[in-house]
């Protein structure tokens, strides 16, 4: 099992309904998380009080995510239990070329920065339209950050 992971807003708000695609897979991942020891990677400032976060992924959860939905309590569920690992935003210079390069949105360049930056390296996610089969195969390669969606983590 992974001893960090990042997730994308997009696999948390499949989670939470029922009425998309990814919803099984994406609700059998969280239960899988929560079942073992596996730390939530964010941005540095992350915090449930919108007014005190400074985390971009903290204040994405905030806005995507229901309060009281799996997805929202899952989220809580880990910070309750000292399972949120806050790290920097920013990758490496030398990775951050690289990133600027292959993504062209600012806020899934966070997303991967953060992952650039966790121990494991993966980043959960079903954005397809942004991070394309050959993307990820590129980012694997020249990164060795490893992007999954939900059911390739089973």
């Amino acid at each position: 099992m992974l001893s960090d992971i990042v997730i994308d807003t997009n696999v948390l708000v499949h989670a939470q309904n029922p009425s998309v695609e990814r919803f099984v897979e994406s609700r059998n991942l969280l239960n899988m998380l929560l079942a073992c020891a596996t730390m939530l990677c964010v941005d540095e400032g992350f915090n449930f009080n919108q007014t005190e976060n400074r985390s971009f992924i903290g204040l994405e959860y905030l806005k995507h995510l229901t309060p009281g939905s799996v997805s929202f309590q899952f989220v809580v569920s880990l910070a309750s239990n000292g399972r949120i690992k806050r790290l920097p935003k920013n990758a490496v210079q030398q990775s951050k070329k690289i990133i600027n390069q292959l993504i062209r949105k600012q806020s899934d360049r966070i997303f991967l920065s953060v992952a650039c930056n966790s121990s494991d390296k993966t980043l959960i996610s079903h954005d397809y339209e942004d991070f394309q089969i050959q993307k990820r195969k590129t980012l694997k390669q020249k990164l060795g950050v490893i992007i999954l969606a939900a059911n390739e983590c089973m």
